[in-house]
């Protein structure tokens, strides 16, 4: 990708790559809005998710390991009973 600066003189190279993740939820794998995330059992009911799958986590991980995708994690979110 090549952006110009607002002189115009010469292009700008960033490099953009994608960083595979998995988070899981409940048993399900889940991507919620960070900010919502809160440290008591009582506050995950404001936990606000943008998306919820209907893939296993094991199954991402099988995508991205097909796909050669290096350098993601995986997260148990919520409240350790």
């Amino acid at each position: 990708m090549f952006l110009f600066p607002e002189s115009r003189h010469s292009p700008v190279r960033y490099a953009l790559s994608f960083r595979p993740y998995i988070d899981i939820h409940k048993g399900k794998v889940k991507q919620i809005v960070g900010s919502t995330l809160r440290d008591s059992k009582e506050d995950e009911l404001a936990l606000v998710t943008n998306f919820e799958s209907d893939k296993s986590a094991a199954e991402f991980a099988e995508l991205y390991k097909k796909d050669g995708l290096k350098g993601g994690h995986v997260i148990m979110l919520g409240v350790v009973h």
